[in-house]
């Protein structure tokens, strides 16, 4: 009976559809472009400088959702490459921490866009910056949180890469999230000018972004196929 079941299990993985969480997953995440697009093209009649205060913020938060879309995959991976745990406790940790994870991933870039859409008529323009950079840093580290947990559960010896990969996504995130929780800790004591508070930090997010795609961008290629 447990060769049976043994057997069934590639069958039952290779079956294990996506489909619809990715389609979701997309429509989220459109959303969150749209409301970037959208704050990007409404800049007229604005009392701050429109390409600091919106289409750099937007553009910063754009490219960390060019690779978040990648998330899928990495559910993906997860059912493919865990041959040494259950598929049945495969499955569960997918449906009811993945899925739900996923879903909660698509809604933070949502709102971070909405975030940004918002900068040009806040009231407290310092406090609103401040939020967004903390915002961006915190979306970052949960999502390195997730990629650990999603690494752990995987067998390593399947796709060796696939450890330097993530950690190097892992590494990144927390990294550049914990100089820019940092800067936004500081940067009022030290006497920043607004203007300097919100550009040195979407530069030093950015710069993450770039070393991310710069290290890894093969792997994003390979798992477009």
């Amino acid at each position: 009976m447990s060769g049976s079941r043994s057997g069934n299990e590639p069958r039952q993985r290779a079956s294990f559809e996506l489909g619809p969480l990715e389609s979701l997953y997309a429509v989220l995440m459109a959303l969150g472009f749209e409301d970037l697009v959208t704050a990007a093209y409404g800049t007229s009649g604005a009392t701050q400088n429109p390409v600091i205060f919106v289409l750099l913020p937007a553009c910063t938060f754009g490219v960390l959702g060019l690779r978040f879309f990648w998330a899928v995959v990495n559910i993906r991976r997860l059912m493919e490459l865990s041959n040494g745990i259950p598929w049945h406790s495969i499955q569960r940790s997918v449906v009811l921490l993945h899925f739900p994870l996923l879903v909660m991933h698509g809604v933070a870039f949502c709102y971070g866009s909405h975030l940004v859409a918002g900068l040009l008529t806040a009231s407290d323009l310092w406090t609103s910056v401040a939020f967004f950079l903390a915002y961006y840093s915190v979306y970052q580290i949960l999502n390195a949180v997730w990629l650990a947990i999603l690494l752990r559960r995987r067998d390593q010896s399947q796709d060796p890469d696939q450890l330097s990969r993530e950690t190097v996504w892992i590494v990144n995130n927390i990294v550049v999230s914990c100089l820019t929780l940092s800067w936004v800790l500081f940067a009022q004591t030290l006497g920043a000018a607004l203007t300097t508070f919100l550009v040195l930090g979407c530069c030093v997010l950015l710069l993450g972004s770039v070393i991310d795609f710069w290290l890894t961008a093969h792997h994003y290629l390979e798992d477009a196929d």
